[in-house]
């Protein structure tokens, strides 16, 4: 039997860190500025498009950060399967 746990178990999802929550609410609170702003659907001057900010960067965000925890959670177990064995 192995001890060793599966790689899906190790990581943990992103919503468990202090930053994962405030990029929750921030992707939260952009999807309802959209829905409910028409303003918030346009381009602005000082910002650009303004779905990309509300929503797309806390998104990529997200993103960045689970990749980044499945990526630490995965390299323990790709330097023991490089490992040379006795």
């Amino acid at each position: 039997m192995s001890s060793r746990r599966p790689f899906v178990s190790a990581v943990t999802p992103p919503a468990d860190s202090p930053l994962a929550s405030w990029l929750m609410g921030a992707l939260f609170l952009g999807a309802v500025a959209m829905l409910s702003l028409p303003a918030a659907r346009g381009a602005s001057a000082a910002f650009g498009w303004m779905p990309l900010w509300l929503l797309g960067m806390p998104l990529a965000s997200l993103l960045a950060l689970w990749l980044g925890r499945a990526a630490a959670a995965m390299r323990p177990s790709v330097l023991a399967a490089a490992a040379p064995g006795p």
